[in-house]
């Protein structure tokens, strides 16, 4: 008997200016709770933008980026 796996995201911080990956933490359930984790993490709110592939903030001089999870994966209007 085969069990699905969960499906976890991460968190990537990556420096703007060097494109360097700075850290990578998680794994979290979901996107929501790892973007949750950032806000708590940077003690501010951020603000949030989705691309293709995942979910962006900036808190300069770093970039938050956190995977899409399945829920994420639909094509807005």
């Amino acid at each position: 008997m085969s069990e699905l796996l969960p499906f976890l995201v991460h968190i990537t911080t990556v420096n703007v200016q060097s494109g360097k990956v700075m850290d990578r933490s998680g794994p979290f359930e979901s996107a929501y709770l790892a973007r949750v984790a950032c806000g708590r993490n940077t003690g501010q709110a951020l603000l949030w933008t989705r691309d293709d592939q995942y979910w962006v903030a900036q808190k300069f001089p770093l970039e938050y980026r956190v995977s899409l999870d399945p829920a994420d994966r639909f094509d807005l209007p």
